[in-house]
């Protein structure tokens, strides 16, 4: 395809003499109706569609003489043509041919596709110099000829040729502060009105009643739509276009259909054909004016009341964005050409005004709900809400967090029945107030979770390195945000709503606030009685779940019993019934080894539960398949549980066990073992120094802190905290040029055994990949607070331990020291109290190869 458009550009390139063959490219334009194609050719192939906007804007007069010797040289071309290689007898037929007509026609067309292809998100497009280098990248490119030409040349091809209408639009809605100013000149506007009137009379007399409304799909309709909306519009730009032209127009327009409830959503297009009419009829003489039509009055009379109610109308708010679209700078009113205001910001404006305040909203329950199923929908106007409308998640979150008692739920909950009663825009029946502030806490709930997430999976998209320090503003920016009543006063509330509803969105919004801040929030899921009265509820809602899906597993299995069972199709079977088991086994997996978790977080999260939980989560397992991943984090969580009730081994379900035979074996080897410690540690948020330990979130600008320059593994708050882990404990200084040199020849995107083989065919000592498992270990294990003659002392003992033991016994105790490692899951380890870990700090050697077995009979003082 690039290469076709190049050859393309060339032929369009001699404007005086064409050598193009208008067959060739009528082909080509066939076969550019895939947006990727297009996208891909704004990229690679500028000089095409530059060729084509100078030959679509060039200066010519469409006289029939002049059209006809075009299409005459278009015919020799396409004759010529060594790819057609047409017939004389198909050469005779279609000498006639119109084919300067349908060259324009089609080079319009592929110039409407290029301009109109989406930009990726649902974020607004840029305007010229495009990160991704699309076209087009300068002004010159766009209009070669300047702007007064290249305006008065598509209205006069449309005039006299083609309709260049969609063209004309699409350079409106993407450049109108560049060509806006050209289309309101008379020798511009007057044909444009003239042809707008036109087609507005022949969908109003000759249509049939039933394709009168299909003016909004047409160029046309789109046009006068541009004239009070769209981004980068003007308050008084109607007024320029319509200028002595009011009465013709404003007749034409009363002679559509249009609704009564004409400010209804759906019919966009008719209510600002409405406002149109009405800034049109203010202008006509006062005769015209002394009997609008019903349907006016109609508007004028619902705006009126719709004015006084406390749930302001999202287009109005639409319509002044748009109007102050210009800059806010003080006498100032640049508009910039890539300014873009969306409708759903719009009306995310409007609902965080309406829930301003959390006790007494002024909005309509069904309306909200309906946007935020909108939201959810559509991923790419999500991250623009993000990132353009924190007032609007803000005002969401202090409404789901905010501590209500059973009188303030009984009172909002009536006074949202009556506001959805009073709201034109739905039709509520009159037996639902019981249910309605549940439905709406319970999708307020499912969709800050689903915006915190993304719609991606936490557990393997989440930015490690960063706490709130997005780059594009993304909400939230800081941890109030996300707590806005505190951490206490939000949880407390989360498990409210998830013990009294038995919900899945209350513990989801639970888990996506523990992988943003969990320095924050998982201290008060584990206070007392939060953490009883989720552990009960979950094992409830498991339960009920599991007596749900216990029938349609059985069913399962007899029909397929004795054969092989297709790859996910228990997956498919079963999904409909194990959704609430996969929300609950997410948020267990990210309290046990989500972002910033420490080794023993499930421990003290199901202490005294571990028995119930055990029972619970090891009903689940057959649920699904053992390739599902949500299988491997609940035989985790099992594997865990199991450790701790110190039960047989028989006990524990063979997927588990295998899975755990799997993990120890693999982190015997100690390549494989160094990049599972060097994964752990590269998605740590925290800082590196000894003794330090302070979060990211602590970081008070929400970036992450600076990383090590030469391993770019570690990170550091400060120069001091560097300046010590370089040279005392087991210096950095030594790591950093040893995860350097593996840097050269693997990283950790490798799977274990391609980093295993890549290490043993750089022939890597394997007591330098010991050497680094042992830093990160002993950095686990230096509690907040030491000082660096405790890291010495440490180092000492250690050291001290390894000179007295022959290299069978050092082996033995690598093996052990790794089989713990893969039962813990890699984690922290400095996760207890300061005291406990000061305790666990002053353990001997001698007491920690008791505790793993090992009877080595040292004599260490």
């Amino acid at each position: 395809m690039e290469s076709q458009a190049h050859a393309l550009a060339l032929a369009l390139a001699a404007e005086s003499d064409l050598a193009l063959c208008p067959v060739c490219f009528l082909t080509f334009r066939e076969q550019l109706e895939d947006n990727l194609a297009v996208h891909r050719l704004r990229v690679n192939a500028h000089p095409f569609w530059t060729s084509l906007m100078r030959f679509v804007t060039v200066a010519r007069v469409y006289t029939a003489g002049i059209c006809e010797r075009i299409s005459e040289r278009l015919w020799m071309n396409w004759c010529r043509c060594r790819q057609c290689r047409p017939s004389s007898a198909l050469q005779n037929v279609n000498r006639t041919r119109p084919f300067f007509e349908m060259t324009m026609r089609s080079a319009c067309r592929l110039l409407h596709l290029c301009l109109s292809v989406p930009s990726k998100h649902g974020r607004p497009l840029r305007v010229f110099a495009h990160n991704r280098g699309l076209w087009p990248t300068t002004r010159e490119q766009l209009v070669p000829y300047g702007a007064p030409q290249t305006i008065r040349a598509l209205v006069q091809c449309h005039r006299n040729l083609t309709p260049t209408m969609a063209l004309i639009v699409m350079l409106l809605i993407r450049f109108r502060p560049l060509l806006y100013p050209e289309i309101v000149k008379d020798d511009n506007r007057l044909p444009l009105v003239s042809s707008l009137i036109t087609t507005i009379e022949c969908y109003a007399y000759d249509a049939p009643n039933s394709q009168r409304t299909r003016l909004s799909g047409t160029p046309e309709g789109t046009f006068l739509y541009l004239l009070k909306e769209g981004p980068g519009v003007q308050a008084d730009d109607a007024r320029q276009f319509t200028v002595g032209q009011e009465l013709e127009l404003y007749h034409a327009l009363v002679q559509l259909p249009t609704s009564p409830h004409c400010a209804d959503e759906q019919s966009w297009w008719t209510y600002s054909m409405t406002v149109l009419m009405l800034s049109l009829l203010e202008r006509l003489p006062v005769e015209e004016r002394a009997d609008p039509p019903y349907f006016l009055r109609d508007f004028v009379e619902q705006t009126s009341r719709r004015t006084r109610h406390p749930y302001v109308d999202f287009r109005g708010m639409y319509r002044y964005v748009q109007d102050h679209g210009s800059c806010f700078g003080p006498g100032c009113d640049k508009a910039p050409p890539s300014y873009t205001f969306s409708l759903m910001e719009a009306k995310a404006h409007t609902h965080a005004k309406a829930l301003e305040d959390p006790h007494h909203p002024s909005v309509c329950s069904a309306c909200l709900m309906g946007f935020l199923d909108e939201i959810m929908r559509d991923i790419g106007s999500l991250r623009g809400l993000r990132a353009n409308c924190h007032d609007f998640w803000n005002a969401l979150m202090r409404f789901t967090t905010v501590e209500r008692t059973v009188e303030s739920r009984m009172a909002m909950k009536a006074e949202l029945f009556k506001i959805r009663r009073r709201c034109r825009a739905t039709h509520s029946p009159r037996n639902m107030e019981d249910s309605l502030l549940i439905d709406v806490f319970t999708r307020c709930c499912a969709t800050l979770a689903f915006c915190l997430n993304i719609g991606a999976n936490p557990m393997t998209n989440v930015k490690s390195s960063k706490a709130f320090g997005s780059k594009r503003g993304l909400w939230p920016t800081e941890p109030d945000q996300l707590l806005p009543y505190g951490a206490k006063t939000s949880i407390t509330t989360l498990k409210v709503w998830y013990c009294s509803l038995l919900a899945l969105p209350p513990i989801s919004l639970l888990g996506s606030i523990l992988i943003c801040c969990r320095h924050l929030a998982f201290p008060e899921v584990c206070a007392s009685p939060v953490r009883e009265h989720i552990i009960e509820s979950t094992i409830e809602t498991l339960k009920a779940c599991v007596q749900v899906a216990q029938p349609h597993l059985q069913k399962f299995e007899r029909q397929w019993r004795g054969r092989t069972t297709p790859r996910g199709a228990r997956k498919m079977s079963l999904m409909q019934h194990v959704g609430p088991i996969r929300a609950i086994g997410l948020v267990l997996d990210v309290i046990a080894r989500g972002p910033d978790a420490h080794r023993d977080d499930q421990r003290q999260f199901a202490r005294g539960y571990e028995k119930p939980l055990y029972d619970v989560v090891c009903s689940c397992l057959p649920f699904f398949d053992d390739d599902d991943e949500m299988k491997e984090w609940l035989a985790y969580f099992v594997t865990v549980l199991h450790t701790e009730l110190q039960l047989p081994d028989s006990d524990l379900p063979a997927f588990a066990r295998a899975s755990l035979q799997n993990l120890a074996e693999e982190v015997i080897d100690p390549y494989r073992a160094m990049r599972k410690v060097l994964e752990t540690a590269s998605s740590r948020r925290d800082c590196r120094g000894p003794g330090c330990g302070k979060s990211v979130h602590e970081s008070g600008t929400g970036k992450p802190f600076p990383r090590c320059s030469g391993c770019k593994l570690v990170q550091y708050c400060t120069k001091e905290c560097q300046k010590a882990d370089w040279t005392h404990g087991i210096p950095h200084k030594e790591i950093c040029g040893i995860i350097k040199e593996v840097w050269t020849y693997a990283s950790l995107e490798m799977d274990p055994h391609e980093f295993e083989k890549a290490c043993r065919a750089h022939h890597l000592p394997k007591d330098r990949a010991m050497r680094v498992i042992e830093w990160v270990m002993m950095a686990d294990s230096i509690p907040k607070g030491s000082t660096p003659a405790d890291v010495a002392k440490g180092k000492a003992e250690i050291e001290k331990l390894m000179e007295n033991t022959t290299p069978e016994q050092r082996d033995a105790l690598m093996a052990s020291l790794n089989r713990s490692v893969a039962e813990s899951g890699i984690k922290r380890a400095h996760t207890l109290t300061d005291e406990e870990r000061a305790r666990m700090w002053n353990t001997t050697p001698t007491d920690i190869m008791k505790k793993l077995g090992l009877d080595l009979d040292l004599d260490i003082d």
